[in-house]
């Protein structure tokens, strides 16, 4: 389907979900990328920047738990009221803090 219609954001985070679930390194490195071209096409996707974080947070790198962060963070701003949100970005920052603080 991505392959026929690459724009199209829904396509992109189903791949990601599955991503997700497989849990895979290649599969979650894809998971992070379909995640993001999602949400820098349509940047209100709030999905799109859930799945990105999920990704680069199971990933665990340095730079990829700084963009775990970013991403949780603009959750936050899209939906103030999300306590799942607020949970994931504090979550986020005390592996930062616990890694590499």
């Amino acid at each position: 389907a991505i392959r026929l219609n690459p724009r199209k954001t829904a396509y992109l985070g189903n791949r990601a979900a599955a991503g997700l679930k497989i849990q895979s390194r290649p599969c979650l490195k894809q998971a992070a990328e379909d995640s993001v071209l999602a949400y820098e096409m349509d940047p209100k996707y709030s999905k799109a920047y859930l799945r990105a974080a999920q990704a680069h947070l199971k990933i665990g790198e340095r730079a990829t738990v700084k963009l775990a962060i970013q991403e949780y963070e603009k959750l936050v701003e899209l939906e103030p009221d999300s306590r799942a949100y607020k949970d994931g970005l504090k979550d986020a920052m005390l592996t930062w803090e616990a890694d590499w603080a």
